[in-house]
C-alpha cells in the first residue's frame, strides 16, 4: 500500500487505532501494576516503562510509520520510573532534560547494586531523584540516534532491499540536529521554538554555531561518518 497517497480522514483513522492500542496496553499495565499489589511485591519493586519507538502519521511529507526517519514522532519516548512504594524518594518528578534508553540498563545495574564491574555503556539515572538539583544533575548530553533505512520499493537488480544512507541525530532539550551520510544532508531544528521539526535551520547564518558544534559532537559519539560498513547486515 502507498501510504503517500492515504486520505487526510485515513490518517485520522489510523492515528486514532493507534491511540485505542495505546490505551488497551495502558489497561493492561493498569491490571498488571494492581495484581503486583494485591500480592505485597509492589512495595519493593521497581517498574520501569518504557517504549521502544514512536510513529509517524504524515507530519512530515511521505513519513509514515517507524524505521524511516530521527524526528521526534519515531525517536522520542515515554520513560517512567516508579520506586518500590515503601521507598522514601523523590516522586512526581518530571525531567526535562533528553536521556537517552541506553541509560536504562546503567540504571538497573545500580537499582541492582551491581555497578562494581559492570559492564553496561550509559549513566545511571539515579542521580535525577538522588538529588534532583539542577547542579547536580549537571549539562547533559544529547542523546544519539542512528538509523539504516530500509524502504522495500528500493530494490537491487536481485530484487533485495538496496542500501539507503544511513542516518543520525543528537536531540537535547533544545536542539535536534540530524544528518544523513553518503547524500549528505543536514536538518536543525530549534525544538523550544519548534517542537513540531518543521522548519529546519540548517542555512541559517544566525544558528551556525549550533551547527557546527552539534556536527562536531555527532562525529565525536560515532568516531566518524555514518558509513554503510558501520552497519553489517
Amino acid at each position: 500500500m502507498d501510504k503517500t497517497a492515504v486520505s487526510a480522514s485515513g490518517v485520522a483513522f489510523a492515528s486514532d487505532a493507534y491511540d485505542d492500542c495505546i490505551a488497551d496496553l495502558d489497561e493492561q499495565v493498569g491490571k498488571l501494576i494492581d495484581t503486583l499489589d494485591r500480592r505485597g511485591i509492589l512495595e519493593h519493586t521497581w517498574l520501569i516503562v518504557v517504549s521502544d519507538h514512536g510513529e509517524s502519521f504524515g507530519e512530515h511529507p511521505n513519513i509514515f510509520c517507524h524505521g524511516s526517519s530521527l524526528f521526534d514522532t519515531e525517536v522520542r519516548v515515554p520513560l517512567l520510573i516508579i520506586p518500590p512504594s515503601k521507598m522514601k524518594t523523590a516522586t512526581g518528578l518530571a525531567i526535562r532534560e533528553s536521556v537517552s534508553l541506553r541509560d536504562i540498563a546503567a540504571t538497573i545495574v545500580e537499582l541492582a547494586g551491581l555497578t562494581t564491574g559492570s559492564s553496561f555503556p550509559g549513566d545511571s539515572l539515579a542521580r535525577f531523584w538522588k538529588n534532583p538539583s539542577p547542579a547536580s544533575v549537571g549539562v547533559q548530553p544529547a542523546s544519539l540516534s542512528e538509523l539504516v533505512p530500509n524502504d522495500p520499493k528500493n530494490r537491487n537488480y536481485w530484487g533485495l532491499p538496496a542500501p539507503l544512507p544511513p542516518r543520525a541525530s543528537l536531540k537535547d532539550s533544545e536542539w535536534s540536529y540530524m544528518r544523513r551520510e553518503v547524500e549528505v544532508g543536514e536538518q536543525l531544528y530549534h525544538l523550544t521554538e519548534d517542537a513540531r521539526e518543521q522548519h529546519n535551520l540548517a542555512l541559517d547564518p544566525s544558528v551556525q554555531d549550533t551547527l557546527r558544534r552539534l556536527r562536531a559532537s555527532l562525529d565525536q559519539r560515532t568516531e566518524g561518518p555514518l558509513l554503510p560498513s558501520r552497519f553489517p547486515r
